[in-house]
């Protein structure tokens, strides 16, 4: 049987989602430098903009589980004006 380490998922996930969104910006960091692949780069981005997303989602949500409805209408608002963000803040790039 395979040993836990203990670790809370939402922390899991913050930290892979820290680190693919760094390595998604490096990349497209330097493709963009080099003037390469800008449709790559824009998909990048996106990607980059999805894991953090993801990673503060899962650690927030754990913040306002227990709390008052109040807490947990401001998440959810929170989370469509990013998401809404996020698509148009890409779409008029592409």
């Amino acid at each position: 049987m395979a040993k836990r380490n203990g670790k809370p998922f939402s922390v899991v996930c913050a930290f892979w989602g820290l680190v693919i969104a760094s390595a998604v910006f490096v990349t497209s960091g330097i493709f963009h430098a080099f003037g390469i692949f800008t449709s790559v780069v824009n998909i990048l981005n996106l990607v980059g903009k999805i894991a953090l997303f993801l990673a503060v989602a899962i650690c927030a949500f754990q913040f306002v589980k227990g709390k008052q409805t109040g807490w947990k209408v401001v998440y959810w608002v929170s989370l469509i004006v990013y998401a809404v963000g996020v698509v148009f803040g890409i779409v008029k790039f592409i």
